[in-house]
């Protein structure tokens, strides 16, 4: 699993996951993965949103 943070000015933190698996077991793979990030508290984003859009957003609802 690769890990990546991002930190902008106004002190946004949006956390960049990725794993690498086979075509057959991706979907088990997400789910796990998904599982694991909501027991943490971690909320996921939208499904299909990029993590462009995601940052513009957030970014856009700041004072």
């Amino acid at each position: 699993m690769a890990v990546e943070e991002w930190t902008t000015r106004t002190n946004l933190r949006f956390l960049e996951l990725s794993v690498r698996t086979g075509a057959d077991a991706a979907a088990d793979v997400q789910a796990q993965l998904a599982r694991a990030l909501l027991a943490g508290n971690v909320p996921l984003p939208q499904f299909g949103q990029t993590k462009t859009r995601a940052v513009l957003i957030a970014l856009a609802a700041c004072p």
